[in-house]
């Protein structure tokens, strides 16, 4: 929840207001106020009224710009009755929330063969997000580029394939190796892939999936 402070002033220069009654109410679903009316006794002329209340909004709210209105209802110093209304507005944020799946990185892959690696998304939230995209880094594994998943619009999936190259572990440039014994190319690795995206608002969202595998010596077959 949130804390939502108003400030209200009596503008009047010589008109003091008694007996105020403020009720609050959001335009549409979702918003809720822990408290929506007060009262507040009397204002004197040029007076300044804060009024503060809790504010939950539910994780289906619709994101955007929420008009809130307050009904002001008062008396003049004869008795008078009178009201007013004034109205401001809440921006609502729907927080972005992507699914992302990659396919299974095999246990052990063999130098200089090249392997595929699918790649699913699916935005679980209610706001669009934008320039989805996922990323490999490995020591010895070379990604032939990120891969663009695309503008999602809330429930809307997206997939893509990422071929990979696969080095040595001494292997700083794809197809350029540094030489080194057999125990230094060959082994156990680390990386990740790395989905990457944006909200409405140009933040960026990151979601990193570790994987291990290990390099081996290509498989030389020879045929008699």
């Amino acid at each position: 929840g949130e804390t939502l402070t108003v400030t209200f002033r009596n503008c009047s220069g010589t008109q003091p207001l008694y007996n105020l009654k403020v009720s609050a109410s959001a335009e549409g679903s979702g918003i809720w106020f822990a408290r929506n009316s007060f009262y507040v006794a009397s204002a004197s002329p040029g007076e300044t009224i804060v009024l503060e209340t809790g504010l939950s909004v539910a994780q289906d709210a619709a994101g955007g710009e929420i008009p809130v209105a307050f009904e002001f209802e008062y008396e003049d110093k004869r008795g008078n009755a009178l009201s007013g209304r004034e109205t401001m507005t809440l921006s609502v944020r729907q927080p972005a929330k992507l699914e992302c799946q990659t396919g299974e990185i095999p246990g052990a892959v063999y130098a200089s063969d090249t392997m595929e690696l699918s790649l699913k998304v699916c935005n679980a939230g209610r706001a669009p997000v934008y320039n989805v995209q996922a990323s490999l880094s490995a020591e010895g594994l070379f990604p032939d580029g990120d891969v663009f998943l695309g503008n999602l619009e809330a429930g809307a999936a997206g997939e893509g394939t990422m071929q990979i190259y696969v080095g040595t572990r001494t292997m700083e440039v794809m197809g350029v190796d540094a030489g080194g014994s057999d125990g230094e190319k060959y082994g156990p690795v680390e990386g990740t892939v790395t989905f990457r995206y944006e909200d409405g608002d140009g933040e960026v969202y990151e979601e990193t999936r570790p994987f291990q595998t290990e390099i081996k010596k290509a498989q030389i077959v020879s045929f008699a």
